[in-house]
C-alpha cells in the first residue's frame, strides 16, 4: 500500500471511508505524543519495542496496534455488489492468520477468505439467520451454526421451549390476526452474548386456517445458569430477500418451501417434517451424492456429509423424488461447514439415483 495515498472503500451502509495511510498513522501518532507530553505522561511507542533477544515485536502486538488505527477487517462491495474482505496492512503482519484455523496453509489463505466473505454477507442478507458457509470457530464468526439432529434431547428440549414461548408472546398480539403453533425447529444459529441467543427457523402450523404450514424466524435467548428467564428479541414471518431480486430465486425450487397450503395438486413440493422416520435412507442418498461429486476430478475441495438439515420431497406415480438440504464438512479445509442441496431419489430397485448435487447457491 502506497504511503502517499489513501485507500477509498464503501462499506455495506454505502458510507465512504478512507483508510488512513502508513504516513498519516505516523502523523496521527506525532500528534498523540505532543498531547501526551503536553499532558505530562509517557507516550506509547508507534510499534512495540524489540524483545531482548532481538526477535522484534509478536504478531499479535502488531495486531493490537494495527487494530487501533482502522478496524481490523472491513467489508467492501466486489464487482458483484458482495461484500469482500479487505485486510490492507494486516496481511503484512499476520492478521489473515489470526482469523484463520491451526494448520491452515498459505495456500488454503484464498479459499477461507472467501469462505469468510460469504459468511458475512450470508449474516448480513438474513441478519443472522442463514449461515451455508461457516469457515471456523475464529473472532470473525461470532454466529455459528446448530446441527440440531446432533443434539442431545436436553438441549433440543431447551430451544424448543423457546421457540414455543415466542410464538406464544406473538398469539398474544391482539394485532396479529392469524394464530400459531410452533411444528419443529428447521435450523438455528448460535451466539454467545451475556445469553445464549438463537436465531432459529421454525415451521409453524396456521391454526386459523387450519391447514396452511408457514416458517417463521424467532431470534429469542435464555441465561446461561439454565434458569427459567427467556428473553424475545423478534418473531415474525420468514420474509425471502435475494440481492437484486424481490421474492423470487429460481435457484431455490425444491429445496425452500416457505409456505405450504395444505395437500392440493397446486402444493407440488411437500415439506418432510419428519424425515427422522427416513433418517437413514435419506443419508444413504446424501451420501452417495456426495461421493459422486466428490469422485469428479474438477471439483477440488471433497467433503463429507455431518447432518441432513431439512428435505422436501414430490410424489410421482413410482417413487418419491426427494430435496435434501445438508450440511457437510470439507475435508480439503478441514475446519469449514458448508451446505449442499441434494436432488435425489430411490430406483425402482433400490438403487440410488442422484439428479443433482451442488453447494447451496
Amino acid at each position: 500500500m502506497a504511503d502517499s495515498t489513501a485507500l477509498k472503500r464503501q462499506n455495506l451502509d454505502g458510507v465512504v471511508f478512507e483508510t488512513p495511510s502508513s504516513a498519516e498513522k505516523k502523523q496521527k501518532h506525532e500528534k498523540s505524543v505532543a498531547e501526551d507530553r503536553k499532558n505530562g505522561s509517557d507516550p506509547p511507542p508507534l510499534l512495540p519495542e524489540k524483545s531482548k533477544n532481538g526477535s522484534g515485536p509478536s504478531p499479535e502486538k502488531k495486531i493490537d496496534n494495527l487494530a487501533k488505527d482502522f478496524d481490523y477487517w472491513s467489508l467492501t462491495p466486489n464487482d458483484e455488489g458482495y461484500a469482500e474482505f479487505h485486510y490492507g496492512e494486516l496481511e503484512d503482519c499476520g492478521g489473515v492468520d489470526e482469523i484463520m484455523p491451526d494448520g491452515a496453509s498459505k495456500e488454503q489463505r484464498p479459499d477461507f477468505v472467501k469462505l469468510f466473505g460469504a459468511y458475512d454477507r450470508q449474516m448480513y442478507n438474513s441478519d443472522g439467520f442463514d449461515c451455508y458457509d461457516y469457515p471456523c470457530g475464529s473472532l470473525g464468526t461470532g454466529i455459528q451454526p446448530i446441527q440440531i439432529q446432533n443434539l442431545d434431547a436436553h438441549k433440543t428440549e431447551k430451544i424448543m421451549e423457546l421457540a414455543n414461548h415466542a410464538i406464544q408472546l406473538y398469539n398474544e398480539e391482539e394485532c396479529n390476526v392469524y394464530k400459531y403453533k410452533a411444528l419443529k425447529i428447521e435450523k438455528a444459529n448460535y451466539e454467545l452474548t451475556s445469553y445464549f441467543q438463537y436465531y432459529m427457523t421454525v415451521k409453524v402450523l396456521n391454526i386459523t386456517l387450519g391447514s396452511l404450514v408457514e416458517t417463521f424466524q424467532i431470534r429469542a435467548a435464555r441465561d446461561m445458569d439454565d434458569s427459567d428467564r427467556k428473553l424475545v428479541y423478534s418473531c415474525k414471518p420468514k420474509v425471502k430477500i435475494v440481492p437484486g431480486i424481490v421474492d423470487c430465486n429460481p435457484l431455490d425450487d425444491g429445496f425452500d418451501v416457505d409456505t405450504y397450503p395444505s395437500d392440493a395438486k397446486a402444493a407440488i413440493y411437500t415439506p418432510y417434517l419428519g424425515f427422522e422416520k427416513e433418517a437413514d435412507m435419506l443419508m444413504e442418498l446424501a451420501k452417495h451424492a456426495i461421493d459422486d461429486y466428490n469422485n469428479v476430478e474438477t471439483n477440488v475441495h471433497k467433503y463429507k456429509v455431518s447432518s441432513i438439515e431439512k428435505v422436501n420431497y414430490i410424489s410421482t406415480e413410482s417413487c418419491r423424488e426427494f430435496f435434501i438440504t445438508i450440511k457437510v464438512k470439507n475435508l480439503t479445509l478441514r475446519t469449514p461447514l458448508q451446505t449442499f442441496q441434494i436432488h435425489a431419489y430411490k430406483g425402482p430397485h433400490g438403487e440410488n439415483v442422484v439428479i443433482l448435487c451442488r453447494r447451496k447457491p
